[in-house]
């Protein structure tokens, strides 16, 4: 497994290989546009081929509510890891008006977010009927934490 990491020292996306021993390279960085600050990675699968890719958000000349969204595309499959949330399952996706989530993991929160990295929405209770008639028609990012801190973003798409 690789990491990758935010730094507040230079605003951008920091990286490091694993060779498979155990062993880290040297930190790569990716500059950021000028007036770019990353403010969170999301490891998600957006092209549905089974491995990690990475989303980034990123405030505009650091205005939260202005972001922009980046997509790294995984190009290697090494293997496919297992949810750290058992037994997690989201249904129905696509959804029109009430989602289920259930794990055997406890649940602290769900949180809807835009994909510009707005939060839309964070439900910390009643996660087997939550209500999404208020998102319109498209994908959403879902972050779903554990009581432990365990998490997972997944998306989900509104009919």
């Amino acid at each position: 497994m690789d990491v990758v990491y935010l730094s507040s020292i230079n605003d951008g996306v920091n990286y490091q290989l694993n060779d498979g021993s155990g062993n880290f390279s040297n930190p790569y960085y990716v500059d950021p546009p000028t007036g770019i600050t990353s403010v969170g990675n999301f490891p998600l699968d957006i092209d549905s081929d089974g491995d990690k890719d990475l989303i980034n958000i990123a405030a505009i000349n650091g205005n939260p509510s202005l972001r922009i969204l980046w997509w790294y595309e995984n190009q290697t499959i090494l293997d496919v890891q297992e949810s750290v949330l058992k037994g997690l399952s989201i249904t129905p996706n696509p959804v029109a008006g009430v989602l289920s989530i259930k794990s055997k993991t406890p649940l602290k929160s769900v949180s809807f977010y835009q994909s510009q990295g707005k939060t839309l929405k964070t439900v910390t209770s009643s996660f087997e009927s939550i209500d999404v008639t208020f998102l319109t028609p498209g994908i959403y990012f879902v972050w779903i934490e554990g009581q432990e801190g365990e998490r997972v973003v997944t998306t989900v798409i509104k009919k």
